[in-house]
């Protein structure tokens, strides 16, 4: 039943800016009167006629943050607000270092204005106010550096890589793009205050178009630096879908995966993000009904084990097959993980395992998983670990 036009109302355009057309058709919108009273939530509505009065007008954008506008509806008028665009992500604080040395390691093939040397580079760091994210002007190189710590601190270094070629790189920024062929989730080893820490990097080979680009960058916490792995935001929604989990918008994360199961089973392009899409469903309990797709997941990325984790747990979980989802699961276990919750998932999945007669033998596997979870940064969205040296 549709509600009814109120015979006052006012109509409202709502333009959603974004560099991503899916985003700006596709991002959900909510709005709340002037008593913050929500009235109305839309997908890929843009159009509303509403009573007269103040509104607020709100969307989730690629960056993971909500974007906000009021606009006041008058009676028999037309109105128009903008959502996104202008506003600038947080997470700028900090002092400003200009950097004039950006040093190109690869004809890039990557992004539009990648072989500018005498470009400034924006880079901002979260600090503890907010969650970090990752956008598109992260990587611009017409931009300024964001550093919010001290300038003579020794420099977090790079040791070594696998899986990936380095592309380009800027004081605490690396670029990587993945090998035409892997076997395992590449990876990158950081010295950050003299402890080695090893990264997985949510990039693959080229599946048409663009390059799955991933950027490493090291942020600041209470707890000091450390490196994050990032979605490039050319790869638009898995680029949201990270910005979202990290800026603790789950739902807003969830829903857009819902709206994007179409882009999702288009795997081939980009497996590392479509995997973090069927995670995003998983904590949300949504991905059962693309048992299938998991299937064709697990079976043509057999290098991602958090696929076979995510399949196995659906397997256990309806009871079905539980030789294959302990094969699935001993594998993964063997395996780099490409996301933390995946390590998680796959640790609490053991731990309950239904068949009594498995559990001698999966007690081995359980200990060493177990053994390497004080090393882990469980704030990381990317499996990150210390050494334990």
């Amino acid at each position: 039943m549709s509600t009814p036009i109120p015979t006052n109302a006012g109509h409202l355009s709502v333009d959603v800016e974004s560099s991503s057309y899916y985003f700006s058709s596709n991002a959900p919108l909510e709005i709340r009167d002037g008593k913050m009273r929500l009235i109305k939530k839309a997908e890929s509505e843009r159009q509303f006629d509403l009573e007269p009065g103040l509104y607020q007008v709100t969307a989730v954008l690629e960056d993971g943050r909500e974007h906000s506008q009021l606009v006041e509806i008058k009676g028999g008028e037309q109105s128009r607000v903008k959502i996104g665009g202008a506003e600038k992500p947080l997470g700028d604080q900090g002092l400003r270092f200009k950097q004039r040395s950006l040093r190109t390691l690869a004809e890039p093939n990557f992004t539009r204005a990648d072989t500018s040397v005498e470009a400034e580079l924006e880079i901002p760091f979260a600090v503890d106010v907010a969650a970090p994210n990752f956008t598109r002007a992260d990587t611009s190189v017409e931009a300024e550096l964001e550093i919010p710590f001290a300038v003579d601190v020794a420099a977090p270094k790079l040791l070594d890589f696998e899986g990936v070629k380095l592309v380009r790189e800027a004081p605490g920024l690396w670029f990587f793009n993945s090998h035409d062929n892997v076997d395992n989730v590449p990876a990158a080893t950081f010295e950050i205050s003299g402890q080695k820490s090893l990264l997985s990097l949510p990039t693959s080979p080229y599946g048409g178009g663009a390059p799955n680009t991933c950027v490493v960058r090291i942020d600041q916490s209470s707890a000091g630096e450390h490196a994050t792995a990032w979605i490039d935001p050319e790869r638009t929604v898995a680029n949201a879908f990270q910005n979202m989990l990290a800026s603790g918008q789950l739902m807003h994360a969830a829903g857009m995966a819902d709206q994007a199961v179409e882009l999702l089973r288009d795997k081939y392009h980009d497996p590392t993000g479509a995997t973090l899409g069927a995670l995003i469903l998983h904590k949300v309990g949504r991905l059962d009904r693309l048992q299938s797709w998991m299937e064709n997941l697990a079976r043509d990325f057999a290098w991602i084990p958090d696929g076979k984790i995510l399949l196995a747990n659906l397997l256990v979980n309806r009871r079905d097959d539980l030789d294959l989802a302990l094969q699935l699961a001993v594998e993964a276990s063997r395996q780099r993980m490409l996301y933390t919750d995946s390590y998680s998932i796959l640790l609490d999945l053991l731990r309950r395992w239904p068949r009594e007669t498995d559990r001698d033998g999966l007690l081995k596997v359980i200990i060493k998983l177990a053994s390497f979870s004080p090393f882990i940064n469980w704030n990381s969205i990317c499996l990150s670990r210390n050494s334990e040296d």
